[in-house]
């Protein structure tokens, strides 16, 4: 615990104080999305092993953690350079047990994922759909989703109406399913039982097999990883919190 002889509660009611806790704690969970975006790409997105979700839990508390060493030393210490390596062991233990503490939020939400994967819907075809655009979805979409009735359209704008909306359809369950269809079957027999009115789907070359492979896991991880995110701004906040008050 740190030696500085401020109590809790004249830290709060100091105005610098609690402007340097609240825009430490503002700024560290902005910044937690970016180490915690990259660890996703390498942890999570198209891994199908079960003890990637350990993986994900120890990453997640790791970041957490230099997150909040950093805050301690900036926030509560005065160290503007937040020179980590220089706390001491009592210090550095206290502020493990207060992230521990925490992310047991984060570990309640990766296993909530992990028993109902329905949750991830929620943002990966909201969030997580807004969020492939980015990567050239519209574009594969329109080429690999045909319509004998809006096809007769010959004067729809692209940019007004499109197909990427179908891309809802498919996840990262029935995905080969509708990969394995279009490679079988002739284009105008292909379609799901999922796709709306008269939609079919086919594959005018094989890069579109892979795009859309890419663009629908792309769509669960980053439906995964709000979900991750939000919960670990609430543990680190908890975390923070709990440094602020004991320290």
């Amino acid at each position: 615990m740190s030696s500085n002889s401020d109590k809790p509660d004249v830290l709060l009611n100091n105005p610098d104080k609690i402007g340097s806790f609240s825009l430490g704690i503002f700024i560290t969970c902005i910044a937690f999305a970016i180490p915690l975006g990259l660890m996703y790409s390498m942890v999570f997105y198209k891994k199908t092993a079960w003890y990637r979700v350990i993986f994900l839990y120890g990453a997640v508390l790791g970041l957490g953690y230099i997150a909040c060493l950093m805050f301690y030393r900036m926030a509560i210490m005065g160290d503007k350079k937040a020179q980590i390596n220089k706390m001491n062991g009592q210090d550095a233990l206290f502020v493990l047990y207060n992230t521990i503490a925490g992310f047991v939020v984060v570990l309640i939400t990766i296993f909530a994922l992990a028993t109902n994967p329905s949750l991830v819907t929620i943002f990966e075809n909201t969030l997580g759909y807004l969020f492939i655009h980015a990567w050239g979805a519209t574009d594969v979409c329109n080429n690999i989703f045909v319509s004998n009735k809006f096809s007769e359209y010959s004067n729809i704008n692209p940019r007004e109406f499109n197909y990427n909306f179908l891309i809802t359809c498919i996840n990262t369950q029935n995905v080969e399913e509708f990969i394995d269809a279009a490679k079988t079957c002739e284009t105008k027999d292909i379609g799901g039982k999922n796709l709306p009115l008269d939609f079919k789907m086919h594959f005018q070359t094989t890069d579109h097999v892979e795009k859309l492979r890419n663009l629908v896991h792309l769509k669960y991880s980053f439906g995964h990883f709000v979900w991750i995110y939000l919960a670990s701004i609430v543990s680190l906040i908890i975390a923070m919190m709990g440094c602020i008050m004991y320290s």
